[in-house]
């Protein structure tokens, strides 16, 4: 941001995600609505009345998690980068939460329908931060060293790496086969790679399967087999960098 001397490229980029924001999923507004076959939440009728009360938790839960939060986030990084990301995770306080990484610290990989359905990133956390979200037992003898420690040596950061994809193999990986995705944590240098049966080499710090994908990424233009898109903010840079 110190290269931009000019902020109307960036108020530009603002605008345009606070309008498809706006458009897309507007907390103040109705924006989607529950139906199956025909009968919608708008009849009255037994369905109708069960359709009408998912749809008054699903809004609920929408307001009361950081779904809105996350969504901006995501619509403003898809409009300067043309890639974005948001994984939602179960969450016994909100039932939702939601996380939006960072550029920069995710990969994408298409299916063969040209669906982003693998996600790795790297990330950082601090030792503190660490143990608190995987716990004392799953982190490596170095790391619980450092935590118990205590002081200064609880913000010391660790480079956590994450992998979403589909669960082929299942039985390597010791996750079921019944669910259609997996998801496995470990810390970086050590690693998430099974050795010999369902046995993990030192560094994993969780592992789980999931029914549904826990990832969504969204790009504003794909050409054949990109991975990741192209955006309006890529049409603006050599203006930018004029101005």
């Amino acid at each position: 941001n110190q290269h931009i001397l000019d902020s109307t490229p960036t108020l530009a980029a603002r605008n345009l995600a606070a309008g498809m924001f706006s458009g897309t999923c507007n907390p103040a507004g109705r924006w989607f609505k529950l139906k199956i076959g025909r009968q919608d939440s708008t009849q009255t009728n037994p369905t109708s009345l069960w359709l009408a009360e998912c749809e008054r938790l699903l809004t609920l839960i929408f307001h009361e998690s950081n779904f809105y939060t996350s969504m901006a986030t995501l619509l403003f990084d898809l409009v300067v980068f043309g890639s974005a990301s948001m994984i939602i995770y179960e969450d016994f306080e909100n039932v939702i939460a939601c996380y939006n990484p960072c550029l920069g610290e995710f990969y994408l990989e298409n299916n063969f329908k040209f669906e982003a359905d693998v996600l790795y990133r790297e990330f950082t956390l601090t030792i503190s931060q660490l143990v608190e979200e995987f716990g004392i037992e799953n982190v490596s003898p170095s790391n619980a060293r450092l935590y118990r420690q205590g002081g200064t040596s609880l913000t010391r950061e660790v480079v956590v790496a994450h992998a979403i994809e589909p669960n082929t193999d299942a039985r390597k990986f010791g996750i079921p086969d019944h669910f259609k995705f997996r998801e496995v944590y470990w810390e970086w240098g050590g690693s998430a790679s099974p050795q010999g049966g369902s046995s993990f080499s030192p560094g994993l710090l969780r592992k789980g399967g999931y029914h549904e994908q826990p990832q969504c990424s969204a790009r504003w233009d794909l050409v054949s087999n990109d991975a990741y898109g192209r955006c309006p903010a890529m049409d603006a840079l050599p203006d930018n960098k004029q101005l």
